[in-house]
């Protein structure tokens, strides 16, 4: 490593205090109404309907508050997402246990507004045992405290990506590669998506806070290579993109206040659906957790006259 890498990597571990990050922590804290019911609540920042990442982090949380045998992590979770989610109005989560073992659970979370299903996930916790080993390996890409925060790269594109400069900005993101926005404007396409992420601030030690904090940052950036394979971008072209569905797999120890590459791909969009598929790893290359979220994303060309 240089000597200018060491004193950006030294200035770039000082303490980080974002008060998004508090937003968010107050988020995954749902609020306990009844042994398997929860109440979450919404940003000030909202965008049209309940963001994904938001359901996915509040629902492993309340998940993972009903275990009451052992204290298994998370090694598994799919969800289903039915309908957008009201902004202006809380979110009730209902746990269903279907199995409360030492070193096994399982829970079906359903997040319901106004009687009617938002969300289901299933969440499954397994105690980690030795066995076979292995993982692909990390792709070599710049350090973090070599690349430019989130915020440079809105400079110049403020009103054509408004929805992302207004957003809550929890996570710290060092994107490796440009975004959509920049791949779009130099003309160029792009099939792999590289970012580092981390919270911006120290997290609480407790595991859970983990796990939800990531769930809500894995549906940032995850179906950025589906525009970006055909040189689009967001907030510039017209696109529509819902999520349907979103799994991750858990396989290693990480704490998320520590720098993690996400580096996902788009294997196939077909039948105006389109698959994102990722994975976290640890800054030392060791492979934490895998994703994959399909989506209906639709692009309306501009009318030609």
């Amino acid at each position: 490593m240089t000597d200018s890498q060491q004193d950006a990597q030294a200035s770039d571990v000082q303490p980080r205090n974002s008060e998004d990050l508090g937003k968010l922590l107050a988020l995954l804290d749902v609020e306990r109404v009844d042994d398997d019911e929860f109440v979450g609540q919404h940003p000030e920042q909202v965008t049209a309907r309940t963001f994904g990442g938001q359901l996915l982090g509040q629902g492993v949380v309340a998940a993972g508050r009903t275990l009451t045998r052992g204290n298994p992590p998370v090694h598994a979770l799919h969800a289903h997402f039915i309908r957008g989610g009201d902004v202006s109005k809380p979110m009730t989560y209902r746990v269903d246990r279907f199995r409360d073992g030492k070193s096994f659970a399982n829970r079906q979370v359903t997040a319901v507004q106004d009687d009617s299903e938002i969300f289901t996930m299933l969440v499954a916790f397994q105690d980690n045992a030795s066995g076979l080993e292995h993982s692909v390996e990390i792709p070599e890409v710049p350090y973090p405290e070599e690349l430019p925060p989130l915020g440079e790269h809105f400079k110049g594109f403020e009103d054509r990506v408004a929805t992302f400069v207004n957003a809550l900005h929890p996570i710290d993101i060092r994107f490796a590669n440009d975004p959509t926005w920049k791949v779009r404007e130099a003309g160029e396409k792009l099939n792999t998506n590289r970012v580092w992420m981390r919270t911006d601030g120290a997290m609480p030690d407790d595991p859970l806070l983990h796990v939800g904090a990531m769930c809500y940052a894995s549906d940032t950036t995850v179906l950025d290579s589906i525009i970006t394979t055909h040189g689009l971008s967001w907030g510039i072209d017209r696109l529509f993109a819902a999520t349907v569905n979103h799994s991750m797999w858990f396989h290693r120890d990480f704490r998320f206040d520590d720098w993690m590459l996400y580096a996902t791909e788009s294997p196939t969009a077909a039948g105006s659906r389109g698959i994102g598929s990722g994975r976290f790893f640890n800054r030392d290359g060791t492979l934490a957790t895998s994703v994959v979220q399909e989506a209906l994303i639709k692009y309306f060309p501009p009318k030609t006259r």
